[in-house]
């Protein structure tokens, strides 16, 4: 079982939050923030439509009086209308039901979406949708049954749709447990609605608790057992959020002035080592991480693996190795969209295939969506990652401007 670590310190002269999960052989998820923790994801809004731009099919809309936000008219079929219409047509000066989906990122505004959730650590309750769906990572069809079975009535409303995903933490609950938290999110869901009728815009009507409580509400069954943290507010707020959370995970105050939490965790040299575009192997070889706009580019290089030992076998170690490296990079920088790889170069097809099921075996590990797409004719490895949040280095960006 793992340790949540969260700590602030001065990193490359700048006040940081930084929160993790550790096991025996270190961090795999790691996060940075400003100490005043400004992220809007998951919070709920009375949004004022400021414009409607018919060639990028998209309205900018003010969610708070002077702070706009992206909305894609495509990806939002059925806006939450807050004034009287005419039309089912968005239209300048509309008051609209808007969440954050998307923090603003660098020149790019916040992406706002009427497509209105709230998450619970078993499942995720989605208003104006119906029916229940499930995880991709489930797949017990008789667990599948049952909840179908006796959920499907919990969602009936007389006044509002409501629909659920199950998240994978849901296998390891019973199933009263799942009724109960459906039970408190539509309560929570039908108080914004509620709001949100007489309120004006830029109410705010939902506000999501920080990342790095959501966190622990993410956490798969037994793997974490302990939450440590060195200040005393974030140990408060950490508290309150497990008592109304009925979480039950062992949290603890380090106090320890001769040697500091980010001391003892090694966190600055895990975030020097993250940070960095090279990562060297045991084996001598090293991965490149090159992050663009577009994509992620990762090379697997020899380095100084090779060297008389060109065998085709050392060669196929070599890019298993750098597999199981680049699925804990993946977790580690948060690395999403299309992830191109580009391992050592081998001839036998036999051993290609061996390597693809390796890397298949190493990404399903990912608590975020990571899907295997194919091996080009080039022998370039692709991928795709689910983007849930900004990456790291984005992350530290944000922090140091």
């Amino acid at each position: 079982m793992g340790k949540y670590v969260i700590t602030r310190f001065k990193y490359k002269e700048k006040d940081i939050l930084f929160y993790g999960i550790k096991n025996e052989s270190g961090f795999y998820r790691i996060s940075l923030d400003t100490p005043d923790n400004s992220d809007l994801i998951g919070n709920v809004y009375v949004g004022y439509v400021k414009d409607i731009v018919k060639n990028i099919d998209a309205a900018f809309i003010e969610y708070q009086d002077g702070k706009t936000g992206y909305f894609s008219i495509n990806d939002n079929k059925n806006p939450v209308f807050l004034n009287k219409k005419n039309t089912d047509k968005i239209c300048q000066g509309d008051l609209v039901l808007v969440q954050i989906s998307k923090n603003a990122i660098k020149t790019k505004f916040p992406v706002l979406t009427s497509n209105i959730s709230l998450t619970g650590k078993y499942c995720v309750l989605n208003y104006n949708k119906t029916g229940i769906g499930f995880s991709g990572k489930i797949k017990d069809q008789n667990f599948k049954s049952e909840v179908r079975d006796k959920l499907s009535n919990l969602l009936k409303d007389d006044r509002y749709s409501f629909g659920v995903i199950i998240r994978t933490n849901a296998t390891t609950a019973r199933l009263v447990d799942i009724e109960s938290e459906i039970t408190e999110l539509k309560q929570k869901m039908t108080e914004i609605l509620s709001k949100s009728e007489y309120r004006t815009k830029y109410s705010i009507l939902h506000n999501e608790p920080k990342d790095y409580l959501t966190w622990i509400k993410g956490f798969y069954k037994n793997e974490v057992s302990e939450i440590v943290t060195d200040n005393r507010d974030l140990y408060e707020n950490i508290s309150d959020y497990m008592e109304k959370t009925n979480i039950e995970i062992s949290l603890n105050l380090y106090e320890d002035d001769l040697l500091p939490l980010y001391k003892l965790h090694s966190i600055e040299k895990t975030l020097n080592d993250t940070l960095n575009k090279k990562v060297w192997l045991k084996s001598g070889a090293y991965l490149y991480i090159e992050q663009t706009e577009a994509m992620v580019v990762i090379d697997v290089n020899t380095g100084k693996c090779i060297k008389g030992n060109n065998s085709k076998k050392h060669i196929l170690n070599v890019n298993i190795e750098a597999a199981k490296e680049i699925a804990l990079q993946l977790s580690l920088r948060n690395l999403s969209g299309i992830i191109i790889i580009d391992f050592i170069n081998m001839s036998s097809e036999e051993d290609k295939v061996i390597l693809i099921d390796k890397v298949k075996e190493y990404i399903l590990k990912d608590k975020i969506k990571t899907d295997y797409i194919e091996m080009t004719k080039l022998d370039l490895v692709e991928l795709t990652r689910k983007k849930t949040k900004a990456s790291l280095v984005e992350q530290y960006e944000k922090v140091i401007n």
